[in-house]
Parts: structure tokens; C-alpha cells; sequence
């Protein structure tokens, strides 16, 4: 199976989203200003794939987009700059849903627009940069969610997938890579790009076992740890930067959490969780003993309470920037062989956020959106309301409304899209 993985949103081949670079790309932030394509390619060596390898190595020279069978990290910038005229001249023609807006270069992502752009904050123009890539060398999945962006240092932490041992006896291992930005300095278009990074694979300490996904918080960042055989091993860890990672919540009230997945920081200091049990079904984790919830913990008081239930695996969460609106991801799985043919809910689901006796509750459930392609393992909203999902053909992105707007499309995934 061809595995494409993507900063923007999506580890396609298995539907994941880089959980906390949507927020980034989308909401306004410096990075979303990332050069043209041929600025800052880069490409990890191969003799830097030992998980155990933690010294800085520096990448300088581009280099033109390769096949996609590998791991990599891409930025992008969908959203206008400015809004464009309506009569401009290479307006693209909308005449179908889904009508590309131009020809795109081979092995590039291509923007399909599904609504008119005039009068939007779409830009059918926008730009793409790959920044890291492991095609030349390991080829392993060594970017593969949480994405935590943190402003203060121009810096980006991401979690890769299981990678394999070389010891069969034990379990597999995940790695995070530390990625500097370094921009070109000076006014102008192009002052604020993406010129070169420098890259760092760290290897998480063994108190925080099989980091997923994460969001910036406090003086660091937040992981999901989805742990290991050992109880209490799964919870939410809170790792200041250049510091050891400190367990905030690893269990429900005597019980042990299933496989953290996805965080979500609300601006009263609480932190929103999805418990899947994808730790027990990739044979690392042991047999849950809570169903799979959604939880709201909060690090001042230590309330921790379960906000959802009812889901079969929910996955990825965010929130609109009011914060009256919660989208949780629900992705199933097959219960048995016999299961494993038919088709899987992929299904986003909206909830609204109240205040009943000065604590939040989830309110009327109901569906916001069903990809086209594939299952919506991760989700994002920026600060104009748009939701973004890592699905089987790329990110698709709706309006508030649960409107499809726009489907950034990654090439060569034919034999994803059958999921």
C-alpha cells in the first residue's frame, strides 16, 4: 500500500491526520506563509534512521518532489492573503464541483474546489513547499501526527507511526522529530519563507510510551500517550520544552485509560480527550477495561469526567473558535472477519457546547459531515470557522454549515481510495 504523509493533514494511507498542524497551517500563523515549491525541500539522510540518533543534522540544499512511497512533511496556504477580484483573469472555472483551478505540476498536491472562491477566503493559487522528506532513505513513517507548532520558537514536533524493532520480543517504538524553521530574512512577498529546517529525532522518555497526538500548551506541549502492557501507562503528559514529560491523567478513578489519541486545549485551561482502543488493536496495549470516551480534564482542580460516550472510536477532536461547537471523529472498525469487507462509519459529528450548572455538557449530537473518500481519523477548525479532516483522498475542508468548500488532493493514492 502506498503511504503518503502530509503536514497539512493527512497520513493517507491509514486515514491520519497530523493532529495539531491544521490549527497552524489555517489559523493565521507565520508558518502558514511557507515558500513556493521549490523552497526547502528537504531530505533526511540515511544514516540518520537509528531511533537512537539525537544529534542536529542541517538540510540546505532543495530538491525537486519525489515518488510518493515515503514520509513527509509538507505546508501549504490555502486561505487568501487578500481577497482576490472577482473578475480577475485567471478566475478558475467552477462550471463542475470539484473543478481544479489549474493544471498542477506531477507529484504536487491539486486544490478541487467545490464552491465558487469569489467573495471567499479560498485562494485557488495557493502555494506548497515539501519540507522533509524520508524518500531516498528509510522510508520510514517518521511524520505522522500531533504536528505541534510552537510560535515562540518556530518549531515543530511530530510523532511518527509504530515503527518495528529490530528485536521481535519486543514492542515497536515512537519517535518525535523536532523541526526548526529557518526563514529568509528581509520585506517583501517572500520575507517570512521557509528557507531550510534542521531536523532532530528524539526518542520519548520510557515514562511517556507511544506518544499520538498533541497540542502547544503552558510553557511546552501536551502528547497523548497511548502507553504499552504496563497499567497506567496511558494518559495526557505535559512536557515543557527541553524538559521531562509529567503525567497529568492517566486513568479514570482506579481504572486505566484506553489509548489517548487526540487533544484539544479550550481557553479555560481544560484539556478534551478521545480514549479509543487502537492500542489494544495494534497489540500494544492490553485489553481495555473502559469503552472508548471523550473526556474533559481540567489541571487546576483535577476534575476529570467522561463529556461523550456512545461513539465506537472516537478519534480526533477540535473546537470553533467561539468554542460554542465541538467536531469529535468517530471511525470505527471491524468487530470480526466477516466485518472486515463492509464498509466503516466514517463519520464527523458536531455537538453544542453549554453551561449547566457552571460546568460544560455536549449537547445535540448530530452528523456535520461524511467524507468523500475514506475515514476522518483527525480534525481541525481555524478562526474563520473551517473545519479540515485528513480523509482517503487528502484534507477536505467544510464551511461551518458542514458544506464541502474545498479537497487539497494528494497524488498517487489509488490504492487507498478504496477504503
Amino acid at each position: 500500500m502506498v503511504q503518503y504523509y502530509n503536514l497539512f493533514g493527512a497520513k493517507v494511507g491509514s486515514h491520519y491526520l497530523a493532529m495539531g498542524v491544521l490549527a497552524t497551517l489555517f489559523g493565521g500563523t507565520k508558518l502558514a506563509l511557507g515558500g513556493g515549491s521549490k523552497a526547502a525541500t528537504q531530505t533526511p539522510p540515511l544514516n540518520a534512521a537509528s531511533p537512537d540518533e539525537a544529534d542536529f543534522i542541517k538540510y540546505i540544499q532543495p530538491r525537486t518532489h519525489p515518488s510518493f512511497e515515503f514520509s513527509s512533511i509538507w505546508v501549504t496556504n490555502i486561505l487568501r492573503r487578500k481577497f482576490l477580484d472577482e473578475a480577475e483573469a485567471d478566475k478558475p472555472n467552477l462550471s463542475s464541483p470539484g473543478a481544479a483551478p489549474s493544471p498542477a505540476k506531477e507529484g504536487e498536491p491539486v486544490i478541487s474546489l467545490y464552491q465558487p472562491t469569489a467573495g471567499t477566503e479560498f485562494d485557488p493559487r495557493c502555494r506548497h513547499s515539501l519540507l522533509l522528506s524520508t524518500a531516498e532513505t528509510s522510508r520510514q513513517p517518521l511524520f505522522h501526527q500531533a504536528c505541534i507548532y510552537l510560535p515562540g520558537h518556530d518549531e515543530l514536533y511530530v510523532t511518527s507511526n509504530l515503527l518495528v524493532t529490530t528485536s521481535s520480543s519486543t514492542l515497536p517504538v515512537v519517535l518525535i522529530s523536532r523541526v526548526k524553521l529557518n526563514r529568509r530574512s528581509g520585506a517583501g512577498e517572500n520575507g517570512n519563507d521557509v528557507v531550510s529546517v534542521e531536523w532532530q529525532k528524539l526518542r520519548p522518555p520510557q515514562s511517556m510510551t507511544m506518544p499520538a497526538g498533541g497540542a502547544a500548551y503552558a510553557k511546552g506541549m501536551v502528547f497523548c500517550s497511548q502507553g504499552n502492557q504496563v497499567p497506567g501507562t496511558g494518559g495526557l503528559y505535559y512536557m515543557p520544552r527541553g524538559k521531562p514529560p509529567e503525567a497529568l491523567v492517566t486513568g479514570f478513578y482506579g481504572r486505566d485509560l484506553n489509548s489517548p489519541h487526540d487533544v484539544a486545549l479550550t481557553s479555560d485551561g481544560a484539556l478534551w480527550f478521545t480514549d479509543p482502543c487502537h492500542g489494544f488493536e495494534n497489540g500494544i496495549r492490553k485489553r481495555p477495561v473502559l469503552p472508548c470516551h471523550v473526556y474533559r480534564y481540567h489541571p487546576g482542580n483535577g476534575d476529570l469526567r467522561v463529556m461523550v460516550d456512545g461513539l465506537v472510536r472516537p478519534t480526533g477532536i477540535a473546537f470553533s473558535p467561539d468554542e460554542s461547537t465541538a467536531y469529535i471523529t468517530d471511525t470505527d472498525a471491524p468487530r470480526s472477519k466477516e466485518d472486515e469487507g463492509l464498509p466503516r462509519n466514517a463519520t464527523i459529528y458536531a455537538f453544542d457546547v453549554i453551561m449547566s450548572a457552571s460546568s460544560p455538557f455536549l449537547t445535540n449530537k448530530r452528523v456535520f459531515a461524511v467524507p468523500i473518500k475514506g475515514v476522518p481519523v483527525g480534525v481541525k477548525c481555524d478562526e474563520r470557522g473551517y473545519v479540515y479532516a485528513g480523509c482517503g483522498d487528502g484534507i477536505e475542508i467544510w464551511n461551518a454549515g458542514g458544506m464541502l468548500q474545498a479537497v487539497i488532493e494528494i497524488p498517487d493514492l489509488v490504492l487507498m481510495r478504496t477504503l
